[in-house]
């Protein structure tokens, strides 16, 4: 992350479902503008977030992933 730089994001078609009452999945785009390592990564992406809520109420985030579309 210390080689990155984000100038700009903008999120869209955030969803959030909970399979169970402790695990919450988000899905949703972002659009950046953003460099890493001195390359271009600027697009829109699809993400998702899986979150799971331990027993001292705290939510931790578990998996987390993003691929670029097309």
């Amino acid at each position: 992350m210390a080689k990155t730089d984000v100038r700009n994001n903008a999120f869209a078609d955030m969803k959030v479902v909970f399979p169970a009452a402790d695990v919450a999945v988000i899905s949703y785009k972002v659009t950046t503008q953003a460099t890493s390592a001195g390359q271009d990564i600027s697009g829109t992406y699809n993400a998702a977030t899986v979150w799971v809520k331990y027993a001292d109420k705290t939510w931790l985030a578990v998996f987390h992933t993003f691929v670029k579309t097309q």
